[in-house]
């Protein structure tokens, strides 16, 4: 066996643990990173001119990889131009092709963030490229059988069921896991991290502070731009919260400062309050981030947690209206003390399901069948 990966691994963590999976086990492999040479350049103009020629550079040699190669796996969120040309290459070498679909770009930029209309030329071109890369792939990997079909019914394909493979989110071990932590019981602390999209009716959460009467109830935001704060930033101050819900932007798992304080002073993780569609579908990242350090997770029921999660182990079911977020932390806060029991029960759904070690059984299963 011998796989040819397609896509780019920089900032995915899924793509990384592939990649690592594979190597691990002793499986021949090469990956061309094309944005090699365009990865630090600031110009978007510069970088796209760069990219067409490593491009056209690099044709000949992905060329020869791909048809020395057994396999062609696209990895989670490489929805792009040159995946599709690998994948029509390794069509017409006769390669086993396998996608990992981890989210519709369609779905993304039309659906979700509203960035583009579905008539749009590059509305119309990212259906396009989901389409394909689920048409043309021999085996096409989810997170769940719930996220299978919403997408398949978004970009209006259906594949064969058996080209469907499962492999749920996986978060890699931390040392914060494994540490008891005293946390302090003057204070109730609930906290949310993660990018700031509509995707997690976020706006909600805060709205839902303006309800809480308790001053020792206190709201953590973690996310990753400043920029993008700046409308939470400002709907916090014009409800007067900001004596009681914070936001931070420098503290990320990535650089080793969210772990740390997740696992100290957490009390109370927060999901996806969000009313499309797909919020009401798939199962956010920050949950399982939350089950891996036992700490219970207030979220809205999707077709994802109910699949997955059929108990809600390790989870604390909403409704996503601020009213109803509002009464679920004022009722854990006066519960405080059968929280660490439901923590306790998405800790071990973790590593059952979502753990590194699962994953790499899955992955080396579908590659052995």
């Amino acid at each position: 066996m011998r796989i040819y990966f397609s896509g780019v691994v920089n900032g995915s963590y899924r793509a990384q643990n592939i990649l690592k999976t594979i190597s691990d086990a002793g499986i021949a492999f090469t990956y061309n990173p094309m944005t090699y040479f365009s990865l630090e350049m600031k110009n978007k103009y510069l970088r796209k001119i760069l990219k067409f020629f490593c491009f056209i550079f690099f044709v000949p040699f992905r060329l020869i990889l791909i048809a020395y190669s057994t396999h062609v796996f696209v990895l989670p969120m490489n929805t792009n131009m040159m995946s599709i040309v690998d994948i029509f290459v390794g069509r017409i070498l006769n390669k086993i092709i396998i996608a990992d679909y981890y989210i519709s770009q369609y779905d993304t930029i039309v659906k979700d963030r509203k960035l583009v209309s579905e008539n749009s030329l590059r509305g119309r071109f990212a259906l396009f490229k989901d389409r394909f890369l689920l048409k043309a792939a021999d085996i096409v990997i989810f997170l769940n059988e719930s996220e299978a079909d919403y997408y398949q019914k978004v970009v209006g394909v259906n594949i064969r069921r058996e080209k469907i493979r499962i492999i749920p989110l996986c978060v890699d071990y931390k040392r914060e896991m494994f540490i008891s932590n005293q946390k302090d019981y003057e204070s109730f602390n609930v906290c949310w991290w993660g990018t700031y999209i509509p995707l997690h009716g976020l706006e909600n959460l805060i709205r839902a502070f303006s309800h809480i009467g308790n001053d020792r109830i206190k709201l953590y935001l973690f996310g990753d731009s400043n920029e993008k704060a700046k409308p939470y930033v400002s709907l916090i101050k014009s409800l007067e919260l900001t004596d009681r819900v914070f936001i931070n932007n420098d503290f990320h798992f990535s650089n080793g400062k969210l772990a740390p304080i997740l696992a100290g002073t957490c009390d109370l993780a927060v999901g996806n309050f969000g009313s499309s569609d797909k919020a009401k579908t798939v199962l956010v990242n920050k949950l399982v981030d939350a089950l891996s350090f036992g700490i219970p997770c207030l979220t809205i029921k999707t077709s994802a947690t109910t699949e997955l999660l059929p108990n809600n182990e390790g989870l604390i079911i909403t409704e996503s209206n601020p009213e109803s977020i509002a009464f679920k932390i004022e009722e854990c806060f006066n519960k405080r003390s059968t929280l660490n029991e439901i923590g306790m029960s998405g800790k071990k759904k973790y590593f059952d399901l979502f753990s590194p070690d699962i994953f790499r059984i899955k992955l080396l299963a579908i590659l052995q069948e």
